[in-house]
């Protein structure tokens, strides 16, 4: 099981597909009531997320807009009003960066899609947890995650800690109030 996958093993299947740098421009979306802090990872290391447990400074980010929104609405209805939003544009820059959203590297460690995306309420954040903490473990500056939001959607997991130098540059802050 993926929870018995050790450091050493982690290592190995990063020799098979290993961490490359980092550049993009990528985009996060947060809610108006915590705009003056959307980049912040305070939250972030108080709650955990799918891909980092309690206590470690993630900041989460999308490769596509439509899927930084679709990472911020999932949770809504259809026909649910949305509340007031903020989006940023970040450039980003990474010495090292793990892809669990490419084939080779969940192969390499023997796991699948639906295990990187599957819901909460079905165990979904217990492989991607252990996963993060390993690359978080091992150094990495981020991770590159399939979104559990929007098919065919990517998600950079920055380890804020990890990074030797400023991971990323504000370069846009939108402002959207629905109406």
């Amino acid at each position: 099981m993926i929870e018995d996958l050790k450091a050493t093993h982690f290592a190995a299947a990063l020799q098979k597909a290993p961490p490359l740098p980092f550049q993009a421009t990528v985009t996060r979306f947060a809610w108006e009531i915590h705009r003056a802090s959307i980049t912040s990872t305070v939250g972030a290391a108080r709650w955990g997320g799918r891909w980092h447990m309690e206590g470690v400074r993630a900041l989460y980010a999308s490769l596509e807009r439509e899927t930084g929104l679709a990472e911020l609405t999932h949770k809504f209805a259809p026909d649910e009003p949305l509340k007031p939003a903020s989006m940023v544009s970040l450039i980003v820059s990474l010495d090292g960066v793990a892809d669990f959203a490419g084939t080779p590297l969940q192969n390499a460690l023997g796991v699948g899609l639906r295990d990187l995306i599957a819901s909460e309420a079905d165990g979904g954040y217990r492989i991607p947890q252990h996963l993060g903490a390993l690359a978080y473990g091992h150094g990495l500056d981020g991770i590159l995650v399939p979104s559990a939001a929007r098919d065919g959607g990517h998600n950079l997991v920055i380890f804020v800690a990890n990074a030797q130098r400023t991971p990323f540059v504000v370069v846009r802050n939108f402002h959207h109030r629905s109406h």
